[in-house]
């Protein structure tokens, strides 16, 4: 007997060039699933906010517990959180413990996106 309630910790990293699937893709495949097996395997789709459309939710599928809906919303949180670098929709560092002197040109900037548009082209 198949137990009730397994759950995968991590979805894989999506492959990019291979498609980015749409919202509504996630959900028919998750209610396909439950129905091909009778309701012995059904997907859960998550919804979680798009940093940079205020109230707006999406389909979670980037990121490492899948945190994420867009792709920009990733990669800024990426570039935050791994190497220090804030953009316009992440613009506080993590921790300014070090960080004792102004600095005349910490404003943040559009960089986020033109990462992303390059991420997508390849």
């Amino acid at each position: 007997m198949i137990a009730p309630f397994v759950r995968a910790q991590f979805f894989p990293t999506p492959r990019f060039k291979s498609g980015c699937p749409t919202d509504q893709t996630f959900m028919d495949i998750a209610r396909r699933q439950c129905n091909s097996t009778h309701g012995e395997i059904c997907g859960q789709v998550l919804r979680v906010p798009i940093v940079e459309a205020a109230g707006h939710t999406g389909v979670a599928r980037f990121g490492w517990k899948d945190q994420h809906a867009s792709l920009l919303s990733f990669s800024g949180d990426a570039y935050l959180n791994e190497m220090g670098i804030t953009s316009r929709l992440f613009p506080d560092e993590v921790t300014k413990l070090c960080n004792t002197a102004s600095e005349p040109n910490n404003q943040p900037g559009p960089d986020g996106d033109g990462i992303v548009m390059a991420m997508q082209e390849h």
